[in-house]
């Protein structure tokens, strides 16, 4: 007895080129959604991050300054570390210089503190340092002739990255010879494209 073969007919049909172009699309899309979303955590955590460091820079910034400038003795402004012009009273410059006298003889100065925004003469904002000298045996030089050379800008101790004034675009202001008022914005540059920044204002006043 003679069995034949039989035939099974394969039913089963591929996608078509159209099915996949939807199903290609719609994976691309859900894939530059997640993407996008990823981006953006990224982004919000980096600029939250950025916005608690500069509370801790300008905290720091002003904890410093206010300590130095409480026991300072005398304090001057000029427009800048470069153009030493001083200043005079209702009116602002870049650069701050405290002056610590002898307590045996108040002609002779023993310490000098300056802080200075590193700046080419724009408003633009840049970064603020610092620098401290004292002196074993009190001199009988102005403050002026003992701080460190104009050619010596930016090579400093930076005490905040950057930084721009807000009184008269300069960070110190004279108010009435016998304070300091410090007005500026504190600027964090996070990953070359995106800047936070937070404002600070605050006022000193030396001891005299």
């Amino acid at each position: 007895m003679k069995f034949s073969k039989g035939t099974k007919s394969n039913n089963r049909s591929g996608f078509s080129l159209a099915e996949l172009l939807v199903a290609t699309s719609l994976a691309g899309a859900a894939m530059a959604m997640v993407m996008g979303s990823f981006i953006f955590i990224l982004r919000f955590s980096k600029t939250d991050e950025g916005k608690l460091q500069i509370n801790r820079d300008i905290r720091s910034f002003t904890n410093e300054l206010s300590n130095n400038a409480s026991f300072a003795n005398t304090f001057s402004i000029y427009k800048s570390f470069t153009d030493r012009t001083l200043v005079s009273d209702t009116q602002s410059g870049d650069f701050l210089l405290l002056e610590f006298r002898d307590k045996n003889d108040s002609s002779l100065v023993s310490r000098i503190v300056g802080y200075y925004r590193v700046t080419d003469g724009s408003d633009d904002p840049g970064p603020v340092q610092t620098f401290t000298l004292d002196y074993s045996t009190p001199s009988d030089q102005s403050a002026l002739t003992l701080i460190p050379s104009t050619s010596s800008s930016g090579t400093h101790t930076v005490v905040a990255e950057l930084s721009q004034g807000l009184a008269d675009g300069s960070l110190f202001f004279n108010f009435r010879n016998s304070s300091i008022v410090i007005r500026g914005e504190l600027i964090h540059d996070i990953d070359g494209t995106t800047q936070v920044s937070n404002t600070y204002n605050f006022t000193i006043s030396p001891r005299g």
